[in-house]
């Protein structure tokens, strides 16, 4: 029996890149370049929402550009 190929990409079409919807606490802390400590405390303060699924905390990449951009608003130099 003869192996099947699949190809993967198809070289007529474009390559999509998916932004990503939610992000985890790493990755969010980092995007915002604070310490994942200082994302936590902004959750738990209700600055930041938070979406859980299952034991994971997430977090909206629209809601970490709507912080951001409040703090820039603002003029504040830091959080916390």
């Amino acid at each position: 029996m003869a192996a099947e190929v699949v190809q993967l990409r198809d070289p007529t079409r474009p390559v999509v890149t998916v932004e990503p919807i939610l992000l985890d606490r790493r990755t969010a802390a980092k995007l915002l370049s604070i310490s994942v400590r200082q994302l936590d405390y902004l959750g738990q303060r209700n600055e930041l929402p938070t979406i859980r699924v299952g034991r994971r905390v997430l977090f909206s990449l629209a809601d970490l550009r709507e912080f951001a951009g409040r703090l820039r608003t603002r003029g504040e130099s830091g959080v916390g």
